[in-house]
């Protein structure tokens, strides 16, 4: 079935900002059993080497779309914007930041970004899969895709829904929460870990962590230019939740996170990027509505590739399957980028909150490089079970509680949308819900790890935490699947 045709009837209890998602004439999407895949519908990613190798997919892909440019090409600088803040949440001179280059030779310049010349009658997944075949010599009668373990030659621009469930993160919306007092320590002098996180932005409010942030504005990329444009991130759109009187799903997530692992690792400095993209306002919704709801897996590996080596931790708030189950193009290729530089970090995600078998993205691409990428389940309230909402399976690496998780959040008074008339007072503190709040858990255990013992890896750090899980018999079973638990 093509695309935008039709939504199953069991998606129809999806939350109001996936319904709206998928309004948007800049996307696409795909139903395949329990899972949507969404993905920017005019954008192609294709590997270089497999379109030197393959002049059949050269000439198919030339006659349905133009290069525009790469994950790692040189263009126009954007501008990061990077603001550090005083205790008050007032700004701060920030230390200069200037835009990071990326390779444009290794594996990161493989890959090239493609824009459909008639996204309307071709878009890109029905492209993808089309071209995907021709470069993998697929016959009709033939089972497909034929394999699971390499890149693809071609797939779309997938993206990652900021969306309360179904069909994104976190699994919920937010619930106000009384201040704990001493959730988040003052930051000590130095020594430090370093945490760099990918994820919606930071709001400004807790004292003992505005002290630790540098927050920088994420990038995505506009096809129609060539050009990457800076994203608009957390604190202005709880401007537009102020005037409007409701907030959505959404914001205050990347302030959750930064919360939670500041909280495990009290000697952490954390750069957040602030990944929030929308290219075009979407007919009929009001302005509230009209939010950086997604972010595109072009855009997080990007900001991985620029921001991520120096952390001892990249911090990845995203999930996302793809289409036909094939790795994410992009961010295997960045990780090879830095297997290649030998860049000492891992990866942390999230696995996904669709209750699912189902692999997603980074948290899937384990195994694949010399770089560790930890996929986090989540468990119940309790820490025993798989939590309800949370993705499961071997290709996840551990878990942590990720129910009813508590961390700091945003100041605001209204509803919370989708969730009827009655007003919340949020005073900074929250409640949350989601394999992305478990994530950062074991985030801030690997960069406590590191601070203790500087000498070790970031690999080994992590490799440390699963062993002793391990050796205590600290298992979580779910689907015949054990997964180590690790304790925050």
């Amino acid at each position: 079935m093509s695309p935008n045709l039709c939504l199953p009837p069991e998606h129809n209890a999806w939350s109001p900002i996936a319904k709206r998602i998928l309004q948007d004439p800049y996307l696409t999407y795909d139903v395949s059993g329990s899972t949507v895949v969404v993905a920017i519908r005019a954008d192609l990613v294709v590997s270089r080497q497999a379109l030197a190798a393959s002049p059949a997919l050269r000439a198919a892909l030339e006659e349905v779309a133009d290069a525009v440019g790469g994950l790692a090409d040189e263009g126009p600088p954007t501008d990061a914007n990077p603001r550090r803040f005083n205790a008050d949440g007032s700004e701060r001179e920030a230390a200069e930041f200037a835009d990071v280059p990326t390779p444009s030779q290794g594996p990161a310049g493989d890959v090239g970004l493609w824009r459909l010349r008639d996204p309307q009658t071709h878009n890109a997944i029905d492209e993808a899969r089309r071209l995907q075949q021709i470069a993998a010599g697929w016959r009709p009668g033939q089972p497909w895709p034929p394999a699971l373990d390499k890149a693809p030659a071609v797939s779309p621009n997938h993206v990652a829904m900021l969306s309360p469930s179904s069909a994104g993160c976190p699994a919920g919306p937010p619930m106000a929460a009384a201040d704990s007092g001493d959730f988040v320590l003052p930051l000590a002098p130095e020594p430090t870990a370093t945490v760099t996180v990918l994820d919606s932005g930071y709001v400004p409010l807790n004292p003992n962590l505005n002290e630790r942030v540098t927050l920088l504005d994420g990038a995505w990329f506009d096809g129609s230019t060539g050009t990457w444009v800076s994203d608009t991130t957390d604190a202005e759109y709880l401007a537009a939740a102020d005037a409007s009187g409701t907030i959505d799903g959404i914001t205050g997530h990347g302030t959750f996170i930064a919360g939670l692992i500041a909280n495990v690792c009290p000697q952490v400095e954390l750069t957040v990027v602030g990944l929030r993209d929308q290219e075009v306002p979407i007919s009929g919704m009001s302005q509230f509505q009209q939010h950086g709801l997604y972010a595109s897996e072009v855009a997080i590996a990007r900001a991985m590739l620029q921001y991520g080596p120096g952390a001892d931790v990249i911090q990845c708030g995203f999930a996302i399957p793809t289409l036909d189950d094939y790795p994410s193009l992009p961010f295997r290729r960045v990780l090879e980028q830095f297997d290649e530089d030998r860049v000492d970090t891992v990866v942390v995600c999230p696995a996904g909150n669709e209750s699912s078998t189902h692999r997603y993205w980074p948290a899937s691409l384990k195994d694949a490089t010399g770089i560790a990428v930890i996929g986090v389940a989540a468990t119940d309230r309790r820490d025993l079970s798989r939590a309800e909402f949370s993705n499961w399976g071997n290709w996840c690496e551990c878990c942590t509680r990720g129910a009813y998780v508590y961390s700091t959040f945003v100041d605001f008074t209204g509803r919370v949308e989708g969730e009827g008339p009655d007003l919340e007072r949020f005073t900074g503190w929250a409640r949350w819900d989601g394999t992305s709040f478990a994530a950062p858990q074991v985030s801030g255990l690997i960069a406590r790890a590191k601070l203790y013992s500087p000498e070790i890896s970031s690999a080994s750090a992590y490799a440390e935490l699963k062993d002793a899980a391990l050796a205590a018999d600290e298992l979580v079973w779910d689907q015949g699947v054990g997964l180590p638990r690790l304790v925050a």
